[in-house]
């Protein structure tokens, strides 16, 4: 009887706890037991319970006992590894889950200091979300906190995707500023609520400001589903309404949300404005307030800009043992200098000074600032190179710290030096960047000059042997090496060597556009048969290809065909990479990059991939950004293209608040400021300096995240803003007038040779005269085809040509050229027009099973590179051949079939001449498809007329490698 009681006893405490549990109560603060809370980087703190009422009550609840923590530290020690400055708690024991639709409540009360939060959640299988709160510093009364799922980042190595769960583990971190005095913050009500649904809606609109001809949007994500809205202009101070408009829907299937947009490009007064928008015209929302002027970016932020440079040079006390080398540490915490960071400093500080003479600023205040950096950064650059010509590529601490526990005066472990070696992609960019300063630096200090230019030769010499680079991403900085020597010398022997290098690049374009959404490509891969993207996730370390191929176009003649060459490519990279890439994000905003899926298809990365032991988090480089920004405003001028320059504006504007979670990422500029990580260390934010970004789960869901990844300064993001805003005052584009001639091309053009391409050559209706000059008609596809006709013309007649533009690469998009006058006055890109698979048939396709495979001959390995691996369904299993021509493989069908497409999915080693070749019986074989000059990837055959056939085989007569043939797939469709 007393045990059937002591189990009736245990049964109702199980019941009463969870019918706790399923009323939302997680645990009050009413027991300090409850929790264990510690202090970290000296702080002093006193926790006790208390009874605190106020006038905010959660439910019908009074208000229960709270837990009340006053906290002080004195200036904190820069010899201590901590990581920040504040106080823990953990829950002992958590008992409670939170569902999808559910989030958290907790009330809080601060009191002097200023605070913020983090709140760290694990469930039961490891997994771990986390959230952040900068705002949480001293108001009036309590406040209640929600936290919900989505306001929350994975953390750790496992991602939480969906509900969290039953909560194992839960945590609230503390962080305060030291030199803000003592604090107290107060705690009650942690609990399980419904989520609530937000109503605030993100208005998104640069906080500095804007050109009076920008192009100038507002975006809102709303949270709450409207279609439509309004929005207007106030002029501040006296806050009257100078402009308004509409806000409508907007459709981004990679972005989260609701997205309203509106635009008042044609708004072009100047003065200090505030953007309000509303859905009701009853309730207004607010925006900071911004500028519009000239020169808005050199007038708002260049001395900020410089005075951050200055404050991350390295001087003796911080560099034990080496008091000759100077340059700039890395970041604002980190006090290791790599060359990869230094020598983009010294290129945007010498782009900003040449921008700066064009428009007759020498001897403003600004450029005088740049002029004594640049000094200062040439001479470290100087005292890095060796004896032989070698630069060192880094002075650090050995082994390497995490960035932040990397302090000056911390001797536990010694400084050393790396020196690169002569494949070291970051040492190419040593010749390039000191060849621009010495032009630069010429009118200001020739005796510098020379030796900067003496500097860029030696390392010239030591890395440019006879052997070519093998990867992309060391041959695009070797040829902008090449540039700049040959603008700071005028010697010839440079050109003979970028032309070489230009060759080896743009072999290696990306342009099969039927791999990835949206027809992007134009991005280069590592190597001419790989499919591996090159340093797209940190573009400044391949950013000199780009800048090499506009110097090296701009030096070339219009009759040479390697302009016509070069201008495809970076046409391709403009069209299909820049504009359209960055056209499918609310904010205009270029992705990190694009990825190969493992079944031979293309997707794009708007963040870093995650890597390493920070799981999801990862970089979203604003050094990007802004390295983009720069190429655009080069390749608009060299297209006379305005779009590109909008483009360009909008990486920046990226910067300032136009981004999902509208801050603004430089130091000192805007009213919603990021987080940097000083604010971990007790430290106060650098002004000028520009955070790494916003990241977040391959763009789906942007954050801001803890630590370094997020809120750490880097040298190259203000390297390439110094460059940008150089050229950015001096982009504006000629009226072009000269086009006297339009080109229409009726077919888009012949895949495999199919179809002739009707080109109609028209003149405009404004011209009177005859046209009797040669016109060069030249069109460019993969694989670098080139036809080149004389064309006489007259006034008011049109005259059509039939020409044949067969392209060996039928994925490459086509481009054609019109020279007039020795001047491009038209151009135009076309893809070329293929049929779907999915469309041969009405009724739409099957995709037929194979039975059986044969090949003529595989590796020894055979069970890895079995025949059978081409028709298992699996994307990274492969059949490969002997190393010898001709080779083969067939299909059997186990009965007859119509087949109307053929798809084959090849590895590396791919056919380069081969026929696909149908039979009923095995044995006779007709050849149903041929093609010369294939370039591997993805092919897909269609067949205008289905036919019957029983087996399928790929006779192969020449490899287009060393290798065998290696296939992942092949496959048949039809009816």
């Amino acid at each position: 009887m007393k045990l059937k009681s002591f189990f009736a006893v245990i049964l109702s405490v199980f019941l009463i706890r969870c019918w706790l549990s399923a009323s939302g109560t997680v645990n009050s603060f009413d027991s300090i037991d409850d929790w264990n809370i510690s202090a970290v980087g000296g702080t002093k703190f006193n926790a006790k319970k208390v009874k605190k009422d106020g006038p905010l009550r959660l439910g019908d609840e009074a208000r229960k006992d709270s837990i009340e923590i006053s906290f002080d530290m004195a200036e904190p020690d820069l010899n201590s590894k901590d990581s920040f400055k504040g106080f823990v708690m953990e829950l002992k024991n958590p008992s409670f889950s939170i569902k999808k639709d559910e989030a958290l409540s907790l009330s809080y009360l601060w009191e002097g200091n200023e605070n913020y939060l983090r709140i760290e959640i694990e469930n039961d299988n490891g997994f771990g979300r986390m959230a952040e709160y900068t705002d949480l510093h001293t108001k009036d009364g309590w406040q209640e906190l929600i936290v919900s799922n989505e306001d929350m980042e994975n953390w750790g190595n496992k991602a939480l995707k969906g509900e969290i769960g039953k909560v194992k583990r839960f945590k609230m971190v503390i962080f305060y500023s030291w030199d803000k005095g003592p604090g107290k913050v107060t705690f009650d009500e942690l609990k399980v609520v419904k989520k609530p649904v937000r109503q605030v809606p993100v208005i998104s609109v640069s906080q500095l400001g804007y050109r009076p001809a920008d192009k100038k949007r507002v975006i809102v994500n709303v949270f709450t589903g409207e279609k439509k809205g309004y929005f207007r202009l106030l002029n501040i101070p006296a806050g009257d309404v100078v402009f308004d408009g509409n806000m409508k829907k907007s459709d981004f299937t990679d972005w989260a949300g609701n997205f309203l947009t509106g635009d008042f490009s044609e708004f072009k007064e100047t003065g200090n404005f505030q953007i309000e928008v509303s859905f009701n015209k009853k309730l207004w929302h607010r925006s900071g307030v911004f500028k519009i002027e000239d020169n808005v970016f050199d007038e708002n932020t260049a001395r900020l800009d410089y005075e951050f440079i200055t404050e991350l040079r390295s001087d003796e006390k911080e560099i034990f043992g080496y008091p000759e080398l100077g340059g700039y540490r890395d970041t604002g915490t980190m006090f290791a200098r790599y060359l990869c960071t230094n020598t983009h400093m010294i290129y945007g500080l010498s782009t900003y000074i040449l921008a700066q003479k064009k428009i007759r600023r020498a001897n403003a205040v600004k450029i005088r600032y740049a002029i004594d950096e640049l000094k200062y950064g040439v001479e470290s650059m100087i005292s890095w190179q060796q004896s032989d010509g070698s630069v060192l590529d880094a002075v650090k601490r050995e082994p390497d710290l995490y960035p932040h526990n990397q302090y000056p005066d911390d001797n536990t472990y010694p400084w050393v030096k790396i020196r690169g070696d002569k494949n070291n992609v970051f040492t190419f960019t040593y010749p390039a960047c000191m060849a621009s300063a010495s032009v630069a630096l010429k009118d200001y200090d020739e005796k510098l000059s020379l030796k900067a230019l003496e500097a860029a030769k030696r390392t010239y010499t030591y890395m440019h042997n006879e052997n070519l680079p093998i990867q992309t991403a060391a041959a695009g900085n070797a040829l902008w090496d090449c540039a700049e020597m040959y603008k700071a010398t005028k010697e010839l022997q440079y050109i003979k060597r970028a032309r070489k290098l230009a060759e080896k690049i743009l072999k290696n374009q990306f342009l099969d556009f039927t791999r990835t959404p949206d027809n992007i490509c134009g991005n280069f891969s590592n190597s001419s048969r790989s499919m591996e993207f090159s340093y797209q996730y940190k573009l400044i370390h391949n950013v000199g290809m780009y800048f090499g191929l506009i110097e090296l176009m701009k030096l070339t003649e219009k009759s040479d065909p390697l302009y016509t060459d070069i201008r495809f490519a970076l046409k391709i990279f403009s069209e299909n990479y820049l504009k359209t890439m960055s056209g499918l994000t609310p904010y205009m905003q270029i992705a990190e990059g694009l990825e190969l899926n493992d079944d031979g298809t293309v997707s794009i990365m708007y963040f870093h991939p995650p890597t390493g032991p920070l799981g999801t988090q990862s970089h979203g480089l604003n050094c990007d950004h802004l390295a983009y920004a720069l190429m655009g405003i080069r390749l608009a001028k060299v297209f006379n293209d305005n779009e590109l320059l909008d483009f360009s504006s909008n990486q920046m504007q990226w910067i300032f608040g136009v981004n999902p979670l509208g801050i603004s990422m430089m130091s000192g500029i805007g009213t919603n400021q990021a987080l940097s990580m000083e604010k971990y260390l007790g430290l106060k934010a650098i002004p000028g300096g520009i955070l790494n970004g916003i990241v977040g789960e391959n763009g789906i869901r942007p954050y801001w995240a803890r630590h370094w990844v997020s809120g750490e300064y880097w040298v190259p993001h203000n390297a390439y803003y110094t460059a940008v805003v150089g050229e950015i005052e001096n982009a504006e584009l000629a009226d072009d007038n000269e086009a006297d001639i339009l080109v229409k091309l009726a077919d888009a053009g012949s895949v495999k040779g199919k179809k002739d391409s009707s080109i109609s050559l028209k003149i405009k209706n404004n011209i009177s005269k005859d046209v009797k000059d040669t016109v060069v008609l030249r069109i460019r596809g993969s694989h670098y085809i080139e036809e080149t006709m004389p064309v006489e013309i007259s006034s008011g007649k049109s005259i059509t040509i039939k020409k044949d533009i067969k392209s060996t690469g039928k994925r490459a998009p086509c481009y054609l050229s019109l020279i007039y006058k020795d001047k491009v006055v038209y151009e135009e890109i076309v893809l070329p027009k293929f049929e779907k698979f999915l469309s041969v048939s009405k009724e739409g396709l099957k995709k037929y099973k194979a039975v059986g495979v044969k090949a003529s001959s595989e590796q020894k390995d055979e069970n890895a590179v079995s025949a059978k691996n081409a028709i298992d369904g699996i994307p990274t299993t492969r059949w490969s051949s002997d190393f010898s021509d001709p080779q083969w493989i067939s299909v059997d069908y186990g009965k007859t079939v119509n087949i109307a497409a053929i798809v084959m999915v090849w590895e590396t080693a791919y056919g380069q001449s081969y026929e696909i070749q149908s039979s009923l019986d095995g044995k006779e074989w007709e050849t149903r498809y041929s093609v010369e000059d294939e370039d591997g990837g993805k092919d897909e055959i269609s067949f205008e007329k289905p036919f019957k056939a029983r087996y399928i085989r790929m006779f192969g007569k020449k490899r287009g490698t060393q290798y065998g043939y290696s296939m992942f797939e092949i496959e048949a469709y039809g009816k």
